[in-house]
């Protein structure tokens, strides 16, 4: 289909094809029938246990998907027309909208702006900067880490000194043991990863040397 747009006849082609793929959308996507004809109040109650059929907020919520069926539908078709409107011109400028009137059409179906999507990959060389950045700040991060966690350590056992109750003060330190073991397991798991990443960092600029 995309092909089309290049032939010289291919105005007359587009239309009939746009027509046809409609069409079969529409009767594929869309039904003619309305939940009335799918499905009627009595049966909708019926679906319901016997204790629960007389209450009226049955009909309402029946109403309320009529209401919502119809709006689905209403969308499926909008789309559908715009689809055949733009699909066989899809690849044009970029695979772009191909004018500015199809920019148009898409922003009034949607309520959104048309954005061209740009799905760029980054260049090796981008990508090692990145990694190097990262990992100068993982560095920085683990620095300030060790420091807050010796800080903790000095301030714990300073608290711990000064209490006068005896019968806490062993529990105390307990604590305080515990709270900078914890830190020091997060000091290895952070340690961890930033030597997987100066190793990954290493492997990319192995392959850009080649």
């Amino acid at each position: 289909m995309h092909t089309l747009c290049a032939h010289p006849l291919s105005t007359v082609r587009r239309s009939t094809m746009s027509q046809n793929e409609s069409q079969i959308l529409n009767a594929f996507l869309v039904s003619s029938s309305g939940l009335k004809d799918i499905a009627g109040l009595s049966t909708f109650t019926s679906l319901f246990p016997s204790s629960k059929r007389s209450h009226p907020d049955i009909e309402t919520l029946y109403r309320l998907l009529q209401t919502q069926r119809s709006a689905i539908c209403q969308t499926v078709r909008k789309n559908i027309e715009l689809e055949c409107k733009l699909g066989p011109c899809r690849n044009i400028k970029g695979q772009g909208m191909g004018s500015e009137s199809k920019k148009t059409e898409f922003t009034e179906f949607h309520n959104e702006p048309w954005q061209l999507e740009t799905n760029k990959a980054l260049e090796l060389s981008e990508m090692l900067k990145q990694m190097e950045e990262t990992v100068e700040k993982m560095q920085e991060e683990m620095e300030k880490l060790g420091k807050g966690c010796d800080d903790l350590l000095q301030n714990m056992k300073m608290i711990v000194s000064e209490m006068e109750v005896g019968p806490y003060e062993k529990q105390s330190l307990d604590h305080a043991e515990e709270t900078v073991n914890g830190l020091r397991e997060l000091i290895e798991t952070c340690e961890e990863l930033l030597k997987n990443c100066e190793n990954t960092y290493q492997q990319a600029q192995r392959t850009e040397n080649k």
